[in-house]
């Protein structure tokens, strides 16, 4: 029997079975996914909740991770995942006991299982030894350094991965120069002795209402006007330019972004 091609190698393989390298948890084939497919697809999977997640700025398949909850619904996640993969495993020839966690990875992600008497596999399953398993596996980029806000951040909540945050999720703020200020931004503001334009960076899944489980979101989070914050920021920040409102309190400069106005086109 000719041995199977693998998009992708198994790394450690320990085993062979039915023509497939396989490594001590079963696994014997792995493919690289598309992003933009992988998106696509997610409203007609089961779930895709669960993935296993590995911490590294470069794709190696030979580390190790966690299982947990996916990174697909916040905005940007391209900016977590370098890379993801669909996993196929035969449990039942594994020389491990499965991870925490693994179970829950499979269920997110559509099984195949045998129909009595025949395959219930789609045609490019057919070569697949029967009673084997799959899930997600992502890289995801590391968490980068704080940088801290150039301006105090009002309504501070608990730091997150080091980051300074504050209630609605920010994590930066900065005076826009009025050498800067677009027409739009003058005409609005003006000389006002209490308004200006700030540059916001913000973390829409840091934001005190998701973090006690509410779903609730700032409602230009995914509008034109808003950018990704760069690679100096942690994955999934966006930055945009608004107005805010400063005033002293206690001795120290308070400053309040507002939250209802659209940010600017800039």
């Amino acid at each position: 029997m000719m041995p199977n091609i693998l998009l992708v190698p198994v790394p450690n393989a320990s085993q062979e079975y039915q023509g497939w390298h396989i490594d001590d948890l079963g696994i014997f084939y792995l493919c690289q996914l598309d992003y933009k497919s992988v998106i696509s697809c997610l409203s007609c999977w089961a779930g895709s909740d669960f993935v296993k997640e590995i911490m590294s700025d470069k794709i190696d398949q030979s580390l190790w991770g966690v299982y947990t909850q996916s990174k697909f619904t916040i905005p940007y996640s391209t900016h977590y995942y370098l890379g993801i993969f669909d996993m196929y495993a035969i449990l039942n020839k594994s020389l491990s006991p499965p991870p925490a966690g693994l179970h829950d990875a499979i269920c997110s992600r559509p099984q195949f299982d045998d129909a009595p008497g025949a395959h219930n596999y789609p045609p490019e399953f057919e070569g697949f030894s029967a009673g084997f398993r799959r899930w997600l596996q992502c890289f995801v980029c590391p968490m980068l350094l704080p940088i801290p806000s150039p301006l105090p951040l009002p309504s501070l909540s608990h730091p997150q991965d080091g980051w300074a945050v504050n209630l609605t999720g920010d994590v930066f703020l900065d005076w826009l120069d009025l050498s800067k200020w677009t027409e739009e931004m003058w005409k609005l503001i003006g000389l006002s002795h209490q308004r200006a334009v700030v540059e916001c960076v913000h973390v829409s899944h840091w934001t005190y209402q998701v973090l006690i489980g509410n779903e609730h979101r700032w409602h230009w989070v995914e509008s034109d006007l808003v950018r990704p914050a760069g690679p100096l920021f942690l994955p999934g920040a966006i930055r945009f330019f608004c107005t805010c409102h400063f005033m002293m309190v206690n001795g120290q400069l308070q400053v309040f972004w507002e939250h209802d106005s659209p940010p600017f086109c800039y």
